[in-house]
C-alpha cells in the first residue's frame, strides 16, 4: 500500500461520523476505568480506528478493555491501561466462533436477577435498562453505556479515601520508586477498580453474557 492510500492515524474527528461516535464511546470506557484525560496515544488512536473500519463492534472492545483491566489488577501492572493492553482479549473474542442467538428470556432474566439485589443502585440499574429497546449489540451497547454512567457518577459522589486506602494496600511495594504524579495515576486506577468491585453485575462482560451467553 502506497503512503497515500494507507488509513489515517486516527478516527474521524467530525462528529456526526459513525465512527466517531463509535470511539467516543471507547475513549469513555477506557476513561473511565483508569481515570485520566480523555486522550488515546497515537499507538492507541490507530488500533481504534483500524478496528472499528474493520467492523469490530464496540461492544467487543469494551469488554476486551475490562478483561484486560482485570489482568492488570492481578498483574499490578504500573503502565495506564490502553488499548494495546486489550489487544490479546480482543483477539480472543473475535477468533471466537459466532455465538447463537440468546434465548428470548436471557435479558428479561438479566434485569431480574438487577432488580432482586438489595443495592439501590442495581435497582436503578434495573429501572433504566427496562426502558432500552433493540437487540443483540445494539441493546448492548445501550445497556454498556447507562451501567458505565451509574457506576461513574457513583464513583465521582463516593468519599474517595477507602478506595484509595484499600487500592494503597494492595499494590504495596508496587508504588516504590514512583514519582508523586506516577503513584497518584496508579492509585486512581486500582482505587476506580475496587470501587467497581462492588457492582460486578453492571460490567460490559456481564451484560455480554446476558445477551450472548
Amino acid at each position: 500500500m502506497s503512503a497515500d492510500s494507507s488509513p489515517p492515524a486516527e478516527p474521524p474527528d467530525d462528529g456526526d461520523s459513525p465512527l466517531s461516535a463509535d470511539a467516543a464511546q471507547v475513549v469513555s470506557h477506557l476513561v473511565a476505568l483508569r481515570g485520566g484525560a480523555p486522550f488515546l496515544s497515537s499507538l492507541d488512536s490507530r488500533a481504534l480506528y483500524l478496528w472499528l473500519s474493520d467492523g469490530v463492534p464496540v461492544t467487543m472492545i469494551l469488554r476486551a478493555l475490562e478483561d484486560a483491566a482485570e489482568r492488570r489488577q492481578k498483574r499490578r501492572v504500573k503502565a495506564p491501561l490502553s488499548l494495546q493492553a486489550a489487544k490479546a482479549s480482543l483477539k480472543l473474542l473475535r477468533a471466537a466462533p459466532p455465538a447463537p442467538p440468546p434465548p428470548p428470556e436471557a435479558w428479561a432474566t438479566y434485569l431480574a436477577t438487577l432488580a432482586a439485589q438489595p443495592d439501590p443502585l442495581y435497582a436503578e440499574a434495573a429501572r433504566r435498562l427496562s426502558s432500552l429497546h433493540g437487540e443483540g449489540d445494539a441493546l448492548a451497547r445501550q445497556a454498556i453505556e447507562v451501567c458505565r454512567a451509574l457506576w461513574v457518577d457513583a464513583w465521582e459522589q463516593a468519599e474517595p479515601t477507602p478506595y484509595r486506602a484499600q487500592a494503597i494496600l494492595e499494590l504495596g511495594e508496587h508504588l516504590t520508586g514512583l514519582d508523586e504524579p506516577e503513584r497518584e495515576r496508579v492509585i486512581e486506577e486500582v482505587a476506580r477498580a475496587v470501587h467497581r468491585r462492588a457492582w460486578p453485575l453492571l460490567s460490559a462482560g456481564k451484560i455480554w453474557d446476558s445477551l450472548y451467553g
